[in-house]
């Protein structure tokens, strides 16, 4: 069990008001007043069995069944059992029910989910001839088939009478009675019902909304990969909605009499694969650089994890929602750090991500206690989530209005920068040599492209290159053939099918650097090596006498600039350039802010 069965017993001695001798003694002016009247206390049982009324009567007058709290699991209070430890049976519950008066006001008895199937006795009290059944919900006899939640029965008005709950265990786990059984005035009950039903369904309905929006604004905007990821925590949200309302238990009992199974499998689902959009969610719309191989990692993971979930047999699954649990932890750590990490930074939309948050995570909180509670059963998961997401629409929407005025900056940024480039060109800025941009193009041009980057808060990677040994090249074979490798090397440098901002330049003697925009650390580290490996490949200089191979070091630096100055980011590219040339040369080193 989730916890110890002692902390039940210590529940009802100390915190829950029960009748020592099962007898429930109601105030019919409580029932008119339109009181929800719980029915907390110790209840007649018997396991193994259904009893007739009969033989429930006359056990209870030979005072031979046990007397156990409810709500509370059997699990707590029935021994173990190694040929049945999950304790999979059938059990008779019994209470006694007695008003101070009789009324004219309808009452029915409410009942929560009971795993997994019950039928309901209402008789006159030592009468067992006049029992008769009240409702019932699944196969009631074995338990094959699930009990729908949260059902409302009405009652004969009778003075003295005996409620009797026949349950049947075969699936899940753990059984009983886990929720309180109360009586209520049907009138009062339904309405309220009404009421809930339909504010859930405005609600659901909202979310649905909000998911199809939020889909239809990703296709307009595909580069804003946080919509898609937002659009689908609204359908987990909208999924999770519909179970805990009982909408689903209700279309799928149309074509299946296992729909309480899929149904939970489906809530479980949700709660496995919510938390990791969220922390995907969080990192999309904060600009948070984490590798993609990382990213890919903790999704399959979490859908490694899903799939595991989802086929293991049903009672296990329920068993061990601990280990769901610990899922939601690890993510929950994730998500701790990707909020905190800016939010120290200074950045005030980190602030308002964090304060979002908190609305979700006092959801979660609240329905991992009911989750593995016996007295507490609400859940808020749904409420808390659609304020969530009312909030995280006003970010969106924030974030998005930013986007299009940075657009408009960028696409100013970006004409200047054609201007600059083309009048670099006709300044002739280029390197005679190489026809490469040389070293004081590279500065306009580099400035140009870090403040973009720092305006967009885009990753710039930036690939050092220097030619090993050149100089004995020099030395060797003179600086004509030494030039002709330079010239070659441009060449290769050229033929990497770079983007069109991208750019290459001389650097100085036999170093060139390479500036990549909106690229991250992994993609650069890849044309890196990509670039090493053409170098040593084939001969730089090759003529009837002599053949010659090269080979080259690269340094590769990436960050998102948050200050004007970039020499710190070349010094820093130069530094990875260094430690590969202590590596032995011929290979790549690569550095992340």
């Amino acid at each position: 069990m989730y916890r110890q069965s002692l902390i039940v017993w210590v529940c009802f001695l100390f915190v829950i008001p029960f009748s020592s001798a099962t007898e429930f003694k109601i105030s019919s002016e409580d029932l008119v007043s339109g009181q929800k009247i719980e029915l907390i206390g110790e209840w007649w049982f018997e396991f193994g069995e259904h009893l007739s009324p009969e033989a429930l009567t006359s056990a209870i007058n030979q005072n031979t069944l046990i007397k156990v709290p409810s709500p509370a699991s059997w699990h707590d209070f029935l021994d173990q059992d190694k040929a049945n430890p999950s304790l999979h049976g059938i059990a008779t519950y019994a209470a006694r029910i007695s008003f101070d008066s009789l009324t004219d006001e309808p009452y029915s008895v409410a009942v929560p989910f009971i795993n997994d199937a019950y039928r309901i006795l209402w008789m006159p009290f030592g009468q067992p001839e006049q029992a008769m059944v009240i409702g019932e919900s699944g196969d009631w006899q074995v338990g094959m088939i699930n009990s729908r939640e949260d059902l409302l029965y009405p009652l004969p008005t009778l003075k003295d009478a005996l409620l009797v709950i026949y349950v049947a265990k075969t699936q899940s786990f753990p059984g009983g009675i886990r929720e309180p059984i109360a009586l209520q005035n049907t009138i009062d009950a339904q309405n309220m019902r009404d009421l809930t039903t339909f504010a859930r369904a405005l609600m659901m309905g909202a979310i649905l909304i909000m998911s199809i929006h939020y889909m239809v604004q990703y296709f307009h905007w595909r580069k804003n990969i946080s919509l898609l990821i937002l659009s689908l925590i609204c359908l987990v949200m909208f999924v999770r909605s519909l179970g805990v309302s009982g909408y689903t238990d209700l279309i799928l009992s149309y074509f299946t009499p296992h729909h309480f199974v899929i149904r939970l499998r489906l809530e479980y689902l949700s709660i496995i694969v919510g938390p990791p959009l969220f922390w995907h969610f969080i990192q999309s719309l904060l600009n948070e650089y984490l590798s993609k191989r990382f990213i890919i990692s903790i999704w399959v993971y979490t859908l490694t994890f899903a799939t595991l979930a989802m086929s293991i047999p049903f009672y296990l699954m329920t068993k061990y929602l601990l280990l769901i649990q610990l899922h939601l932890g690890i993510i929950s750590v994730l998500v701790l750090y990707s909020l905190l990490v800016p939010v120290l930074r200074g950045e005030p939309f980190a602030r308002l991500m964090l304060a979002g948050t908190g609305i979700i995570v006092v959801g979660v909180l609240n329905d991992l206690y009911a989750s593995v509670s016996d007295t507490y059963h609400i859940y808020l998961i749904e409420f808390f989530g659609f304020l969530f997401l009312i909030f995280q629409a006003q970010l969106v929407g924030i974030k998005l209005n930013e986007t299009v005025n940075l657009a408009a900056r960028l696409k100013s940024e970006k004409q200047k920068l054609e201007h600059k480039h083309d009048r670099v060109i006709l300044e002739g800025q280029l390197d005679h040599l190489t026809g490469l941009y040389n070293r004081k193009a590279f500065s306009e041009l580099f400035s140009l492209t870090w403040q973009s980057a720092m305006i967009s808060q885009e990753t710039v990677s930036i690939i050092i290159m220097d030619l090993d040994h050149f100089k004995e090249i020099n030395d060797t074979h003179g600086h004509l053939i030494g030039d002709e490798v330079l010239v070659y090397t441009a060449s290769l440098l050229r033929s990497q099918n770079l983007r069109k901002g991208d750019f290459i330049s001389r650097y100085g003697g036999e170093e060139f650097v390479v500036v990549l925009p909106d690229t991250h650390l992994e993609d650069a580290y890849n044309i890196a090596q990509n670039l090493r490996k053409a170098i040593a490949y084939g001969p730089a200089y090759q003529d009837e006498q002599i053949s010659l191979t090269i080979t080259a070091s690269l340094g590769v630096y990436a960050t998102i600039p948050k200050e004007e100055n970039y020499q710190h980011a070349l010094a820093k590219a130069d530094e990875a350039l260094y430690k590969a040339k202590d590596n032995g040369r011929n290979c790549v080193v690569s550095l992340i802010n």
